[in-house]
């Protein structure tokens, strides 16, 4: 392997990962990746609240009745099948009720709460940021495509301790296709509206990431990406499913440079969003 590939596998996509995510239990591992406000935005007026947790999500509607008075309906669906996020679609499923209780004026008695199964509901999320709802109302039956709703941009600026692990296919040296790299360093994001750049510092090399944000929902997207390397090396990247929290951040990474394509995720750890 020649010194600039090397350094493209070691430090070029510091920021980098695989779209794999393995198998056995770490396959099945969804964790909350489908909590969001979810909407038709042609529909403005209706939406769904979505808690996911691994397997099971809960959702809370806020629709209407026949007569335009609102109307309060809950479900709580479980996963159907045991894949992981790199199968595609994602099916979650089960019961709608129609719950009623006592008034939010007066003390609140659980034992007057009163549910009634009114239908069913399965969520079929077709890729990240968009979905296909499907739910019945005592025989009204009702399918609705959905995606996120974003309420507003979040900033990924700072430094953070980086972990990554990503695969390399298509290359020019074809014994380097499938080659899986594990690598952790030091990265500073500078983050302003649609500007987005990562400057990654590695042992050998310093490279330099530069992309359009976006977002959808909670999650980030950054397309149109180019980077270099001060060991020469220059390609392009896209980012999607990026996530912000106030001690670090994570998302999938594709791109491609003068010798491999490469597909992975990468995650780094912070404390400068905790800083006054």
């Amino acid at each position: 392997m020649n010194a600039v590939l090397h350094g493209v596998i070691r430090y070029a996509v510091v920021i980098g990962g695989s779209l794999i995510i393995g198998t056995g239990a770490l396959a099945q591992n969804l964790g909350t990746i489908f909590s969001d406000l979810w909407w038709n935005p042609a529909e403005s007026g209706w939406g769904v609240t979505i808690d996911h947790q691994q397997d099971v999500m809960f959702l809370t509607f806020f629709i209407y009745r026949a007569d335009n008075s609102t109307y309060w309906v809950t479900a709580t669906l479980q996963k159907v099948g045991t894949t992981g996020l790199a199968t595609s679609p994602q099916i979650f499923t089960g019961d709608l009720a129609e719950t009623r209780g006592p008034s939010f004026g007066v003390p609140f008695n659980p034992n007057s709460v009163t549910a009634r199964k009114v239908g069913t509901a399965t969520f079929t999320a077709t890729a990240g940021n968009a979905a296909t709802l499907q739910y019945s109302v005592d025989g009204v039956n009702v399918t609705k495509n959905i995606q996120r709703q974003t309420l507003r941009n979040v900033n990924f600026t700072g430094p953070y301790l980086g972990g990554t692990i990503y695969t390399f296919f298509g290359c020019v040296n074809p014994a380097n296709n499938n080659t899986v790299i594990q690598d952790s360093g030091i990265l500073n994001i500078f983050h302003s509206g649609a500007s987005f750049r990562i400057v990654a510092q590695g042992q050998f090399a310093v490279c330099t990431f530069n992309g359009t944000y976006s977002q959808t929902g909670r999650l980030g997207n950054v397309n149109g990406g180019t980077y270099s390397c001060t060991d020469g090396t220059i390609g392009t990247f896209s980012m999607n499913t990026l996530e912000w929290t106030v001690m670090g951040m994570s998302g999938l990474v594709t791109g491609q440079n003068q010798f491999c394509q490469f597909s992975g995720y990468f995650g780094g750890i912070t404390n400068a969003h905790l800083t006054p």
